[in-house]
């Protein structure tokens, strides 16, 4: 998928709607190239509804651009954001390369997270890169909830970045999870 304008773009969907649910879907050697575009994933542009048991991945040897997802705002390994109360994000990974140089809310496994969007037994592994707000797991949590869940693989940020989460708003919390 390449994308020059559209925001919210993703190989599954562009955005899950508030009762929209995607369930047990696999992408392999999913490229999404989307360098302008906000709310960008792997598999979901934008999550208001939920997504259980899926992941993006890249296979082991694959060379070339297969299993990056680049975009410019709200970056994401498996969702680029997620956000509202009806945003369930659950037993699902990422194994993909995340980021761009420019890109701002860079997350292995989600951009963004926040108005109550919930994040549960997840994980992201591989290297993610971006510009400022750049997390190993997400970007930026603000007034979500990310539970055991955890991220392994290089992070690096040109302005910021953290391990598992770079920045933290209001109302948010994160329990029982780790970067190994």
């Amino acid at each position: 998928l390449q994308s020059s304008v559209a925001d919210n773009a993703g190989i599954l969907a562009g955005t899950v709607a508030p009762a929209g649910k995607i369930l047990n879907c696999h992408v392999v050697d999913c490229v999404v190239s989307a360098p302008s575009s906000a709310m960008v994933g792997g598999l979901v542009g934008r999550c208001l509804g939920a997504v259980t048991g899926c992941s993006a991945r890249k296979t082991p040897g694959a060379t070339g651009d297969q299993g990056l997802v680049a975009g410019g705002f709200a970056v994401g390994g498996v969702v680029g954001g997620g956000d509202g109360n009806s945003a369930v994000i659950a037993q699902s990974w990422a194994m993909v390369a995340v980021g761009s140089e420019s890109g701002q809310y860079v997350g292995g496994f989600a951009g963004v997270l926040g108005n109550a969007g919930r994040i549960e037994n997840c994980y992201s592994r591989g290297a993610v890169c971006g510009s400022e707000y750049v997390g190993g797991f997400v970007g930026q949590v603000n007034a979500g909830t990310v539970l055991n869940s955890y991220c392994t693989g290089t992070v690096q940020g040109t302005i910021s970045g953290g391990a598992f989460v770079d920045s933290v708003g209001d109302a948010m919390l994160i329990s029982c999870a780790y970067r190994d």
